[in-house]
């Protein structure tokens, strides 16, 4: 692996994203990735289910099941190529206490909606499942099980575009992957790797933001939740013919530094 440091001196972005990428790409892993996580150059026709939470967390209850499964569908049709093709609201007393989520009667209930829309993948709207609930449902349903995690991670891999967003969604990767297959010592090497190329990446943003303070230039910074304009909002301030928005979550990722002229 051919590595070099660029803490001691300013490298161009592309220079940067060039050596990330190649430093992600490895083949093997990709492929094992991809194979863990049955992810299909075909797509996926999704089924949903939204729990809807006997007993709100705090933070929560300000939000009903309707709006939530309204963002799972947005989730999804993020991805390219997978649809929604079914989705149901199951009251749910708790996400951690069953192999299988739901009781018997509801289990039968969503396998036969799957099987009647023909669907090829299930998605649990919950932030994470356990290893034994995958397995567990899984086995019932009979085709592979996603919740929001592994949703999201997909479609942070798909809309990186950075070497440094890159480097994030390949790091976020590996405890989801190390969750699925038993090889610690392949895991550890990579996110070693991983670590030590974010380490020098932070290194020589702060050698960016040194020479920004020392010719005075301002900083402005826009904040909001996915899919909320902020994308729009700098493309009508600065007319950046680059920036294309787009009505889905996630859309843009990572933190891009750009001299910019806003229009007076």
């Amino acid at each position: 692996m051919r590595t070099f440091s660029y803490t001691s001196r300013l490298y161009t972005k592309e220079f940067i994203d060039r050596h990330i990428q190649s430093l992600i790409n490895d083949n093997e892993f990709t492929s094992m990735s991809s194979a863990l996580l049955h992810i299909r150059s075909a797509g996926h026709r999704v089924y949903i289910i939204q729990p809807s939470m006997k007993f709100k967390a705090r933070g929560r209850q300000s939000t009903t099941a309707q709006l939530q499964l309204s963002e799972s569908i947005s989730l999804i049709e993020t991805l390219n190529k997978w649809r929604v093709v079914g989705h149901g609201i199951y009251t749910l007393k708790s996400s951690g206490s069953q192999r299988y989520l739901y009781g018997k009667g509801n289990i039968e209930k969503i396998t036969n909606e799957i099987h009647e829309c023909h669907a090829t993948a299930v998605f649990v709207s919950i932030d994470r499942l356990s290893l034994v609930q995958i397995d567990g449902l899984t086995e019932k349903f009979r085709v592979p099980v996603y919740d929001r995690y592994s949703i999201v991670l997909q479609i942070f891999k798909n809309h990186a575009q950075s070497g440094a967003a890159k480097l994030q969604v390949a790091l976020a990767e590996i405890p989801l992957l190390r969750y699925r297959k038993n090889d610690s010592e392949l895991f550890k090497d990579r996110e070693r790797n991983l670590r030590a190329e974010v380490a020098k990446l932070e290194q020589h943003r702060k050698l960016l933001k040194r020479r920004r303070l020392s010719i005075d230039i301002p900083t402005v910074a826009v904040v909001g939740y996915t899919n909320a304009g902020k994308t729009s909002l700098i493309k009508a301030l600065t007319k950046d013919a680059s920036l294309q928005p787009k009505n889905q979550l996630f859309a843009t990722l990572g933190m891009p530094n750009d001299n910019q002229t806003v229009a007076r």
